[in-house]
């Protein structure tokens, strides 16, 4: 038997060696707040409805901002997931982690949709809320709003299923099959606490489609958070010129 050599065996050590044993297990912790926060949200824009409470208006406000956000997410993520359920599953950034445990896309769709939205969510809805009841300027409801809000989440659904296409066209070209190739040589190195990323874990018939769909996000985070802006904005003029007339 022949003595292997341990310089041989160290230069190119198994990809998969510093992988966590629950690398492909579900974190249940990751997405439950979110799950709780969209569960919440949905009770806080009915709940006016029908019961008037103090800060009703701000709170559902609040709410819509997050439901905004997480309903674009889930449809999004819906389309991507579909694309390619290897960007979900084996990652694509340094703070990675599986989700869940299954490769529905349907289920990942929706998980991964809440997961990635609620935050910004939040966010965009406590600034919304300001926007549209702060001052002694004629307030807009959250009903008012949300005919924009849903307009909103179509426009960049479309926005992005466009740029997801055209990428993954764009890659499927036979003279960038080499570059395309070379680009999946690599492993993402994790932060503390996350999971590596090995993009040779990518069949190489979806390669071009996962990069179709960080094309997808990548353009769901300009314009999202450009869109929300805009809203704002005009939610201010309306007020300020519904005072003027």
């Amino acid at each position: 038997m022949t003595k292997a050599d341990p310089l041989a065996a160290s230069a190119q050590p198994p990809i998969h060696d510093f992988d966590p044993p629950d690398i492909n297990e579900g974190h249940p912790e990751m997405y439950w707040p979110g799950v709780a926060a969209t569960v919440l949200s949905c009770a806080a824009y009915a709940l006016p409805f029908v019961v008037s409470f103090p800060l009703a208006p701000t709170i559902q406000i609040i709410a819509l901002g997050v439901l905004t956000a997480v309903g674009y997410g889930i449809a999004n993520d819906q389309l991507a997931c579909r694309q390619c359920i290897h960007y979900f599953t084996v990652g694509h950034t340094p703070f990675h982690r599986r989700l869940l445990a299954t490769e529905n896309p349907t289920v990942n769709g929706i998980v991964w949709g809440i997961h990635a939205t609620w935050r910004e969510g939040l966010i965009a809805g406590v600034g919304l809320a300001l926007a549209a009841q702060a001052s002694n300027l004629v307030a807009i409801s959250a009903l008012q709003l949300t005919p924009f809000a849903i307009a909103l989440d179509l426009g960049v659904c479309l926005l992005s299923q466009w740029k997801a296409a055209e990428k993954e066209h764009e890659w499927k070209a036979p003279e960038r099959r080499a570059i395309l190739d070379r680009r999946f040589q690599k492993v993402i190195g994790p932060e503390r606490g996350y999971h590596p990323v090995d993009l040779q874990r990518i069949p190489e018939q979806q390669r071009a489609a996962y990069l179709g769909v960080g094309a997808r996000n990548a353009a769901s985070y300009v314009f999202m958070p450009l869109g929300g802006l805009l809203m704002a904005i005009g939610t201010v003029a309306i007020r300020f010129f519904s005072t003027l007339i």
